[in-house]
């Protein structure tokens, strides 16, 4: 993990607000980053726990469980780090696909933390969802606001070109 400092001007050291400006427009693109590489990580994290829970509860149940809302992104490379690279061929994976689970009224019902797990990462999906879409609200009144400007620009440069020319 980086470690990163922010040293944030004071009122008494910065001069103008454009210093305090141009220094957090310097350091914004650092955090950013700095953010999405907490979230990646974020998310790894709670991919293996995910799938540590469900190996936790497929052994005490000795059957498999539906693991079609996790993410599987990161399974290559979980598995990497957890074979240490070596070819480790899964026996039960063979005699898993040809077993039919009974229905889910019988079957044992998920672990709360399994749950939780679940719920928090697809909280966390839907407000980065939510914040690029402000973003993109965001870019798009921009965008319209330029449009206007250079609309009433192009308005205001035909009525000097009309006022040379007479």
């Amino acid at each position: 993990m980086k470690k990163f400092v922010v040293n944030v001007p004071n009122k008494v050291d910065a001069d103008s607000f454009t210093e305090r400006a141009d220094a957090y427009y310097q350091k914004r693109p650092q955090l950013l980053a700095l953010l999405q590489e907490l979230y990646d990580k974020y998310l790894s994290l709670a991919n293996r726990y995910c799938q540590a829970l469900a190996k936790n509860h497929h052994r005490r149940n000795s059957f498999p469980i539906p693991s079609s809302h996790f993410d599987h992104d990161n399974d290559d490379q979980f598995d990497k780090e957890e074979n240490n690279g070596s070819n480790i061929v899964d026996f039960n994976a063979e005699s898993s696909l040809s077993y039919q689970p009974p229905f889910p009224s019988t079957q044992a019902k998920f672990e709360p933390d399994m749950i939780i797990a679940d719920l928090v990462i697809r909280s966390v999906d839907c407000e980065i969802i939510m914040h690029d879409l402000s973003q993109d609200d965001k870019h798009c009144k921009e965008s319209s606001r330029k449009i206007e400007l250079q609309e009433s620009l192009l308005e205001l440069l035909e009525s000097d070109m009309l006022i040379l020319l007479n």
